[in-house]
């Protein structure tokens, strides 16, 4: 499981996800180049995971615990959570047919989401949509 923050020097970085999570706009989530609203803010990629400066987050605010560290909030967001099944393929009888799934938040791409495909109640497939375009082909 990835850490949830880590410090590089003085400064505190939050993973890339807090973000997302909070509804801001991602648009761009590959390792070490993670983008808000088309901007890309101070950030480290460590572990396979991108860590974003927290200060550049927009609403998030950060209170020092007395015990050292931080306790970071945000106003609720409001997420709307879709899922899509884009251009569903045709096939011959008997053959596979491809079929593409995308998750979205509020419109936009929204990846690194768990699928779960099941075919009378027997789980078939269990993987993650792709982190940049949401998407799973199946």
């Amino acid at each position: 499981m990835p850490s949830i923050a880590i410090a590089v020097g003085d400064v505190t970085y939050l993973i890339w996800t807090v973000a997302r999570d909070i509804g801001l706009n991602i648009t761009k989530a590959d390792l070490g180049d993670v983008e808000i609203d088309g901007t890309k803010p101070p950030q480290v990629a460590q572990d396979d995971n991108t860590y974003i400066e927290w200060s550049s987050i927009p609403g998030l605010t950060a209170h020092k615990l007395s015990g050292g560290g931080f306790n970071f909030t945000t106003a609720p967001a409001t997420h709307t959570y879709t899922m899509v099944i884009n251009e569903p393929a045709t096939a011959t009888a008997g053959d596979l047919a491809t079929l593409t799934i995308q998750t979205l938040d509020n419109g936009q791409p929204l990846g690194h989401q768990v699928i779960t495909i099941s075919a009378n109640g027997v789980e078939a497939d269990h993987d993650y949509t792709d982190a940049t375009t949401g998407s799973y082909v199946w």
